[in-house]
Parts: structure tokens; sequence; C-alpha cells
């Protein structure tokens, strides 16, 4: 499956929600732990919500950032109260470049200019 693609002046909504065997919502003890953050913060930002959206243990927005990237990981992890190994969930996103707004003309450094070949020497004048 191909990663997520995401603008870098886009935004998207996240939410985590954590499941019971039979796939229904499970209700988390006093202590368990969320976090979620992105591998790479220069081209994806995770920005939390301070209250969960109704039916989730987090939600938030991740923003697209200033640079480009392939493969930007997030990481949600659940981490409950007395269980030695936490609950991860991990997604790819792709942040991509936008739809252009301007242009720019990129120079190089300057260099002295090639000077012209001089004329060929004429043939010296006939003797007589």
């Amino acid at each position: 499956m191909p990663n997520f693609q995401l603008g870098d002046t886009e935004q998207v909504a996240y939410a985590i929600t954590v499941l019971d065997g039979d796939s229904n919502p499970a209700t988390l003890a006093p202590g368990t732990t969320v976090t979620v953050v992105s591998s790479n913060t220069a081209a994806l930002s995770v920005e939390p919500d301070t209250t969960p959206a109704a039916g989730s243990v987090a939600s938030g927005l991740l923003v697209g950032g200033t640079k480009l990237a392939t493969g930007v990981s997030v990481t949600a992890t659940v981490t409950l109260p007395g269980v030695s190994a936490p609950f991860v969930a991990v997604d790819l996103i792709d942040v991509v470049g936008g739809t252009a707004n301007s242009i720019s003309i990129g120079l190089s450094a300057p260099v002295s200019q090639t000077a012209a070949a001089p004329p060929a020497p004429s043939q010296g004048a006939p003797t007589s």
C-alpha cells in the first residue's frame, strides 16, 4: 500500500482509538499513557488536542512542514499500567510539494568571461 500523501502546506486530523478483543472501543485504565510522535519534525509535526476527540484516546493534527520527505513515520504508542509491552501503531506519510505559486531563477557564481580568440595573423605581403 502506498504511503499517505500530505502537501507541505496541508494538515490532516488524526484520532487514535483502542479496541478490545471484539473490536469494540476499549476503556483505558487510569495511568495509561498515549504518545504520538513524528520521525521527522522538520517535515511533519504533531499537534495534539488538549482533550481527545469523542471515541478516541488521542487526537489532533499532523501538519506539513518546511522540508519534503518520504516515509515519515508517525508512531502512536499506548502503554497500559502493569503491561510490559505497549500497543504501537505506525503510519508512513510522504510530505510532498504543493501547487506552484511562484518561480525563481537560479544563478551560478560569477566567473571571468572567456576572452575571444585573437584574429589569425596575416600572411605577410608578397615581396618583389
